[in-house]
């Protein structure tokens, strides 16, 4: 016996459904109820212009929701992330995100801090090629690390991670104001 419903289905795929009735690996009765109005939704990576407000949107949501201050990110990280390609779209560029803001404990998020696959990406197709490598901000993504976990291993004291780094006093606490890393986080030991 036939019962009625009034039910309204959204579904999404990342495949051509048309295609597989047309090739007979998807139900043709089932496509038609679902196609009643269909949207096409590029790949975030032929959005580019997008990039910048999701990173920003995600990155206020994960800081309130980890009781963290508004975060920055520095120009090399921005840069990353809007040059990288995005294989796993929003989703991708959210679980970065999460990440970053977990990771971070300055107050700006720098290229450290983002994921393994978009640090690689960027590395791979700069370095290799010889194309337009931004060498400062290399160096200063590096110079950052090293000094935020010299503080790490020393609990914040920056004249311990000065010696550590084999650095002058001086030296390191003008690293720590350019590169704005409030060394106090680091007392813990975390």
């Amino acid at each position: 016996k036939d019962i009625p419903v009034d039910i309204r289905v959204i579904a999404a795929s990342n495949r051509d459904l048309k295609k597989m009735v047309d090739d007979g690996s998807f139900r043709s009765d089932f496509y038609y109820r679902l196609d009643v109005l269909s949207l096409k939704l590029p790949p975030l990576r032929d959005c580019k212009e997008n990039i910048e407000t999701l990173i920003h949107n995600f990155t206020a949501r994960y800081a309130s929701e980890n009781g963290r201050r508004p975060l920055e990110y520095a120009p090399e990280a921005m840069k990353l992330l809007v040059d990288y390609e995005w294989p796993g779209n929003v989703r991708e560029l959210e679980n970065c995100i999460e990440r970053a803001v977990i990771s971070s404990h300055d107050s700006a998020i720098s290229g450290y801090n983002l994921t393994p696959a978009v640090r690689a990406a960027y590395m791979h197709r700069k370095l290799p090629y010889g194309e337009d490598v931004d060498f400062i901000s290399i160096v200063e993504s590096f110079e950052r690390e090293l000094i935020t976990e010299a503080l790490k291993a020393n609990r914040g004291n920056a004249a311990a991670a000065a010696r550590r780094l084999n650095l002058t006093e001086r030296i390191i606490n003008y690293k720590i104001k350019k590169y704005s890393i409030t060394t106090s986080w680091y007392k813990s030991g975390k």
